[in-house]
């Protein structure tokens, strides 16, 4: 980062010992990142947010209640995209999501769960799943795509939630618009 957020980072983790950092001095890619931070986590669940994106104050929240509602693996809502140019703003959500709270179950009993949304930011992820399961560090693009198939496989149900808990940016000159 070029930015202040390495003393923003510290001063945060001094106040708060749940936080823990980790650094590089060498940009090492998303997948490196991630990795460290499966390696390392001890919580019940993992959320993948990137760092130009944002949750909503009560997100993990909700999603942890539904997990336990709902005995979901992997926990999903509404993306809301949203992509600046210069010359305006645009929103929108995915079309691909139910339009209730819904069970998805498994691969097996419902083949729909593979066309669902493959942003792997955003959604809550039990524990169980992840053992053994990494990014693959040579994809510089879609590496969440090709993760996110993979655990898809391990998982019994998938819960969609019907409202909007991710804002997702995207502007021309990110990685994946390059």
């Amino acid at each position: 980062s070029t930015d202040k957020s390495k003393d923003i980072i510290k001063k945060y983790a001094s106040v708060d010992n749940r936080i823990r950092t980790f650094y590089s001095e060498i940009n090492q890619g998303v997948s490196r990142s991630r990795n460290i931070g499966l390696k390392s986590f001890s919580g019940d669940y993992v959320v993948f947010l990137d760092a130009d994106d944002f949750i909503t104050k009560d997100a993990i929240k909700i999603m942890v209640e539904a997990s336990e509602k709902y005995n979901g693996d992997v926990i999903d809502s509404y993306h809301l995209i949203i992509y600046k140019n210069k010359k305006k703003t645009s929103y929108f959500t995915e079309n691909k999501v139910p339009k209730e709270i819904i069970v998805m179950a498994n691969l097996n009993s419902n083949i729909e769960v593979l066309t669902k949304s493959t942003y792997i930011t955003g959604k809550l992820i039990k524990k169980d799943l992840l053992k053994d399961l990494y990014f693959d560090e040579d994809l510089r693009r879609y590496e969440d795509l090709v993760f996110e198939h993979k655990l898809k496989l391990r998982l019994n149900n998938m819960v969609f939630l019907d409202k909007v808990i991710y804002y997702y940016y995207q502007v021309p000159d990110s990685l994946i618009n390059t």
